[in-house]
């Protein structure tokens, strides 16, 4: 996936203290201290957002613990990057949307069946 600077500039304004970095020609966005929506725990947590394709989804949230959430997700993604070990549920999505439309299409996937 392709983003432009702008993309990644909204990002920084939505979601202060956002780094870019790269592992593997990968490129990932840390996004600390993220307020989850009600009902998630823990929160805030740090997020990293891959825009890529990577392991059969078009862009992947992963967070720095599992969160518990109202409705049970299928946390089937822990995988190292950066140092850190991550941790996703699933969730498929098609169409294209910028960096910030992607963090709040799966922060709002928390609290959704």
């Amino acid at each position: 996936m392709s983003f432009s600077s702008d993309e990644a500039r909204e990002l920084a304004a939505m979601f202060p203290g956002t780094e870019r970095a790269e592992e593997a020609g990968v490129t990932y966005f840390r996004i600390p201290d993220v307020t989850l929506p009600d009902g998630c725990d823990p929160s805030p947590t740090t997020l990293l957002l891959c825009p890529s394709h990577l392991g059969g989804y078009e862009y992947r949230l992963f967070f720095a613990e599992r969160v518990n959430t109202p409705v049970a997700k299928n946390w089937n993604g822990s995988i190292h990057i950066l140092g850190q070990t991550w941790h996703a549920f699933s969730w498929q999505a098609k169409e294209k949307v910028t960096l910030t439309q992607m963090v709040a299409r799966l922060l709002r996937a928390l609290i959704c069946p």
